[in-house]
């Protein structure tokens, strides 16, 4: 016998870890001698794990360390029962879950080649997509395209690359003929081929014809291709415009997934609960619930998000039930209202009385220039301007004064020395005449 003091599993963990392994392999009769034992053998490895610190943890046993480790042993559990990836572990089968699962793997085995999903955020829809594939694993073939902000040639290219092709360097024509020949394939091997793609209401228009020219991968007697479009409402939309009628009158099943009422919200945060471990009273109370199904409106990411807080304030507070007064604090704490900044309101002043005063005349000093006043651009810019006049335009234009009174003056001083010149020439006239008469000069 060793030495070691090596730490056993209990009985009723081994119980609960047996069950849990009983519903993921769905829940089908005559194996639970083997549930059982394979529950001892992994609770027992994990306490070895725990007692040997220096190996490590994969990354599936991540929350059994610290504070959520210490959280589920609180509450009984084995693993975090509110988590937000879309484990199909969890679906939970309400009324329009189940119809729509239905009706999508009857439509599939019928060969009805087109589906849509339907459904507003949050309702689970790529867990209940998760839950199909598991369900046609072994009898078809499947693909699934998520990224929808594409292009059509980008389209087709995810396809291939999440069927294991390498497209690098591979033409549009060459990329059509290589998923042609992989369909055939599937066909000869007696599997269907499904190609679904999520968030469809992201797809252009253009792309959602290229969806629509991939159903064209048919024989006289089958379909090589079968399609289902899941997405928000938009997805609706976009379906009803005319010029897709051609697609919309191929999709043969239309699902749609819609909120949980009061009721299906017990049931499930119950189902969630004892999927993760959970044996025992109700850890929500009736009041609780209500409040958790109505402040998240039946949608199944709220729900695991208010579970999750409401869980976390009540382990904190050392409570094994869950109280609509918890519940509430948990609401409060994830309204983002409070956190969104408002813009500033202008404070309501009230205005002074003014009074007008004669302003003491300031003696203005012309030695220097005076300098225009500082005003800001922006106000420059954001007054308003009105064109004026700067001159009176009723006013005369009247030519300079100057001018012609230069004019005159000339005028007067030429006429005074044409005076004088006609003057002295008259004098010389009348003297030469005198000499001609008196040709004698008499001398004193």
């Amino acid at each position: 016998m060793s030495g070691t003091n090596e730490k056993l599993p209990t009985r009723e963990e081994i119980e609960r870890r047996a069950h849990q392994i009983y519903v993921e392999r769905g829940c089908p009769n005559g194996d639970e001698l083997a549930d059982w034992l394979a529950a001892e053998k992994e609770l027992t490895q994990f306490a070895s794990v725990q007692e040997n610190p220096t190996k490590t943890f994969s990354s599936d046993n991540q929350q059994e360390c610290g504070p959520t480790r210490m959280l589920l042993d609180f509450y009984g559990l084995l693993e975090q029962p509110f988590g937000m990836t879309p484990d199909p572990t969890y679906l939970y089968a309400s009324r329009t879950h189940s119809e729509a699962l239905a009706s999508l793997t009857l439509g599939i085995a019928d060969n009805r080649g087109f589906f849509a999903l339907i459904a507003e955020p949050g309702m689970g829809k790529t867990t209940l997509l998760y839950q199909l594939v598991d369900e046609l694993r072994d009898s078809t073939r499947t693909a699934l395209v998520s990224q929808t902000q594409c292009t059509s040639r980008e389209f087709i290219e995810y396809i291939l690359q999440d069927l294991g092709v390498d497209v690098k360097g591979m033409g549009l024509v060459a990329m059509h003929g290589k998923l042609n020949e992989i369909l055939f394939e599937e066909l000869l091997a007696g599997r269907r081929f499904v190609l679904i793609v999520d968030e469809a209401q992201n797809l252009d228009d253009s792309v959602l014809e290229t969806v629509r020219m991939l159903s064209n991968f048919e024989t006289h007697n089958a379909k090589l291709l079968q399609i289902i479009l899941a997405g928000q409402p938009r997805l609706a939309a976009k379906l009803a415009q005319p010029q897709l009628s051609q697609l919309r009158q191929r999709i043969a099943v239309l699902g749609r997934l819609e909120p949980f009422t009061v009721e299906e919200t017990g049931h499930y945060i119950e189902h969630r609960l004892k999927v993760a471990g959970y044996f025992g009273e109700p850890i929500f109370d009736p009041a609780s619930v209500s409040l958790i199904a109505k402040q998240s409106k039946g949608i199944p990411r709220n729900i695991n998000n208010l579970c999750y807080n409401s869980m976390l304030l009540s382990y904190g507070r050392q409570h094994l039930t869950v109280t609509a007064d918890i519940v509430r604090e948990a609401v409060a704490r994830l309204d983002m209202g409070p956190l969104v900044s408002k813009p500033p309101v202008a404070p309501n002043f009230v205005a002074a009385p003014v009074s007008f005063t004669t302003a003491p005349k300031v003696p203005v000093s012309h030695s220097a220039p005076i300098a225009a006043p500082n005003i800001p651009r922006n106000i420059i810019k954001d007054r308003p301007m009105k064109a004026s006049l700067t001159y009176d335009a009723s006013r005369k234009i009247s030519a300079p004064k100057w001018p012609i009174r230069s004019g005159i003056l000339v005028v007067i001083l030429l006429s005074g020395t044409m005076l004088r010149l006609e003057t002295s020439d008259s004098q010389y006239t009348r003297s030469a005449s005198v000499d001609r008469i008196l040709p004698f000069h008499f001398s004193t």
